[in-house]
């Protein structure tokens, strides 16, 4: 959640409230997919409730059809993940994926595409913003790299083994619902 409780909150809300100019008519625009509801999703101009482990075939069906846009295949061993069946299985509008893809490729260059704890999540962000041209113009993550998480995935994977194994009495949780917040193969 970039605007809520994300490693970068101060600066997303900075970069949000400056590209938000409502009054202007000149605003970024932001869409999210997320399981419930979050800070940035409720400040969203669409959001789109879908499980937890659906994200994936949303962003999976997006990066399909932005491929296509460029005149690329689908991403290998993704075709499945068309816009059409991704719309079915979550229920979505007809034309919503193609759409969204469409409004990302005609931006190209001055978006971001983010993701949340989900390595795979985060593979299909990157290559979201490396095919439209957003790497070095609204995203760095060569030169000047965020570095404000002080988490470890892996540790977090390590105690979710240590707790499944009953190494674990007890766990105090403030802040967060990790059955929300982790990947969902995690939580």
């Amino acid at each position: 959640d970039p605007l809520g409780a994300g490693y970068a909150a101060l600066e997303a809300n900075i970069g949000y409230g400056k590209n938000r100019k409502v009054r202007d008519g000149k605003f970024s625009k932001w869409v999210a997919f997320e399981p419930h509801v979050s800070h940035t999703g409720s400040n969203c101009d669409e959001r789109y409730r879908v499980r937890s482990g659906d994200v994936i075939q949303a962003a999976l069906a997006i990066a399909n059809e932005v491929s296509h846009l460029a005149g690329a295949s689908s991403i290998p061993g993704a075709e499945q993940f068309s816009a059409a069946s991704v719309e079915d299985a979550l229920k979505l509008k007809s034309g919503t994926i193609h759409r969204i893809a469409s409004e990302l490729w005609a931006n190209r260059g001055q978006g971001i595409v983010m993701a949340g704890e989900d390595e795979n999540l985060q593979i299909v962000a990157n290559y979201l913003n490396s095919v439209l041209g957003n790497e070095g113009k609204t995203i760095d993550g060569t030169v000047s790299p965020s570095k404000q998480s002080q988490g470890s995935l892996a540790d977090m994977l390590d105690l979710v083994a240590d707790m499944r194994a009953g190494k674990v009495d007890a766990l105090i949780v403030y802040g967060t619902n990790p059955a929300f917040s982790l990947p969902p193969l995690w939580a």
